[in-house]
């Protein structure tokens, strides 16, 4: 290969990002990941390959799954900050459908690498996702399939909560859970019981906020901007509140062994 084929090859391996950097394979580090380079293209960047009706984003999932994450599990800050990181890899290789990545195992085995490598490093997250992260992101999309799927519905969400146990689609995504978790309907009961008590309970306002932003979202830059903020801004309060953890935490755990 001739130096000017090498250079042609080189500059064709190049990515630019929102924030203007150019890089190649040998670039996608943890020191090259900025923000807004996460932020802005998960705004646009639309679930399940555009087949529904409402624009899903990927940056809207991932805040739906803080929601839930705090609102049915309470969990502590360092756990949801990893639940709004779980699908930044994206930001650099696309959102391919699950059908095709069980198809493409190679695509899959580069997700994992690259968020091992890249992402996980750069917000001192574990390498791999905790298996509550993946629970909730299947939640998550049961929410999604069931309240934004199908347009008919959206009007009628007191319709949908009475009737969310033997809704198809829940159907559908516990059975993708079972099978790909290798669980057991023991388990795929207690996921259901899960989503009607969280709905039918006070606490569901927040998640139900979010799941109306997602049916109103229109991909328009003013929007996607507006989406990319509110996911920074969610980003930087969990910060905040890891930070706050790190220092209360010591100060408890002193009261009460004295």
């Amino acid at each position: 290969m001739t130096e000017e084929a090498k250079e042609r090859s080189k500059v064709a391996l190049q990515m630019q990002t929102r924030s203007g950097k150019m890089l190649t394979p040998d670039d996608l580090t943890p020191e090259n990941v900025v923000l807004e380079d996460i932020s802005y293209p998960l705004s646009k960047l639309t679930r399940y390959n555009g087949h529904f009706p409402s624009n899903i984003s990927v940056a809207h999932h991932a805040m739906l799954c803080v929601a839930i994450g705090k609102e049915v599990f309470n969990l502590d800050p360092s756990t949801l900050f990893e639940v709004l990181h779980h699908d930044d890899t994206e930001a650099y290789m696309g959102d391919m459908p699950y059908m095709m990545k069980a198809m493409c195992p190679a695509f899959k085995e580069l997700e994992d690498h690259l968020y091992a490598t890249m992402i996980a490093p750069r917000f001192d997250l574990p390498k791999e996702l905790s298996p509550i992260v993946k629970y909730i992101d299947w939640l998550a999309v049961a929410y999604e399939k069931m309240f934004v799927h199908d347009s008919k519905h959206n009007n009628s969400l007191a319709r949908n909560i009475r009737s969310i146990k033997s809704h198809q689609y829940a159907q559908e995504c516990v059975l993708e859970y079972c099978k790909d978790y290798d669980t057991d309907w023991e388990l795929a009961e207690g996921y259901l019981e899960i989503i009607t008590a969280h709905v039918e309970s006070g606490r569901f306002h927040k998640t139900f906020s979010m799941i109306q932003r997602i049916m109103d979202y229109v991909p328009s830059e003013e929007n996607v901007l507006r989406t990319s903020k509110e996911w920074e801004e969610t980003h930087d309060r969990l910060v905040k509140s890891i930070e706050m953890s790190k220092k209360i935490d010591p100060i408890i755990n002193k009261i009460l062994l004295t």
